[in-house]
């Protein structure tokens, strides 16, 4: 039976390292999706849009939800450094009262610090649950940023290959058109600068009559 509970201590201790290394890991995910979705947008803003970009108010509503994105990320994280703290102050104050109630052995001391011990389990909890709220609106924060990110640059660039097909269709239209080859226009106008054989003069020749 011990052994049986060892087994399941155990193996719940590595989920929760599991846990703790996972949502480590997604922080530092969210973190540098939209910090770096963000200054690439903000340095390239014109390749995206253009000189002339439509629907700015699309990479603005962006802007704001990959920031949003970095705020809750590192909110989270700093609520994760304070709940540790908490957790840690909490440990040590039921391990003091532990080592109390077995030097003195009173059984009130140990009964304080099983209730003690509840608390902290409640308390934990109650920041394992804020710590996925923060988690969860920054990953819907993340993905709306980077759909309108990809709305304002699939609209900027059918726009402006659409504008860039109608400038080439007005060079063109505005060309002169030229009804001959430039040889048969060479022949053309040589041909009206030669004199003909009736403009030629003609030789008159006068006898003498004896």
């Amino acid at each position: 039976m011990e052994n049986t509970r060892d087994f399941f201590a155990g193996y719940q201790k590595q989920l929760s390292d599991g846990l703790l290394k996972s949502s480590e890991a997604f922080d530092k995910t969210l973190i540098l999706i939209s910090s770096g979705a963000l200054a690439l947008s903000m340095a390239f803003v014109e390749k995206l849009g253009g000189e002339d970009p439509i629907y700015p108010s699309l990479l603005i509503f962006a802007w704001a939800f990959l920031g949003a994105t970095l705020l809750l990320s590192l909110s989270a994280h700093l609520y994760s450094l304070e709940a540790h703290r908490k957790s840690i102050s909490s440990i040590d104050t039921i391990i003091d009262r532990m080592d109390v109630a077995a030097s003195m052995g009173e059984a009130t001391e140990i009964e304080e610090a099983v209730s003690m011990y509840g608390g902290h389990v409640e308390m934990t909890r109650r920041l394992e649950s804020k710590m996925h709220s923060f988690n969860y609106f920054a990953y819907i924060a993340i993905c709306i940023g980077i759909l309108l990110l990809i709305i304002f640059a699939s609209l900027n660039i059918k726009t402006n290959e659409s504008n860039g097909q109608r400038t080439e269709t007005s060079q063109s239209a505005l060309k002169p058109k030229l009804s001959k080859p430039r040889h048969q226009r060479d022949t053309v106008t040589t041909s009206t600068t030669t004199p003909s054989a009736s403009q030629q003069p003609k030789e008159v020749s006068i006898k003498s009559s004896r």
